[in-house]
């Protein structure tokens, strides 16, 4: 008989453990979860920075070449030696990685 209470209690603390378990690996797995998320984001922040900046510089190239003729004749008029202007190559806009551990699937 007291075997058995023993075994009663063994089995009452073994179903408390696993209930235990199962709240820890459902916790874990939902921080696993908001930090791939959180990674995601991140990655997705990154990229439309780039693609932002990788805007700017186009426009801004854009915008130089547009300028070009006008600043290069008022300069000839003025001085006689046109002004340089540095024009933007695509591996201007290649230089800036997108740092990520992981692809994110949304």
């Amino acid at each position: 008989m007291e075997n058995f209470k023993d075994l009663e209690e063994s089995q009452r603390q073994r179903e408390m453990v696993e209930q235990r378990y199962s709240k820890y690996k459902e916790i874990v797995w939902d921080l696993q979860h908001q930090l791939d998320e959180s990674k995601c984001r991140i990655q997705e922040y990154r990229e439309e920075k780039l693609d932002a900046t990788s805007r700017s510089l186009r426009l801004a190239a854009l915008s130089s070449s547009i300028k070009g003729p006008s600043t290069f004749l008022s300069s000839t008029l003025r001085s006689g030696t046109p002004s340089p202007h540095r024009r933007l190559t695509s591996s201007d806009l290649d230089e800036s990685p997108v740092h990520g551990d992981k692809p994110c699937t949304n």
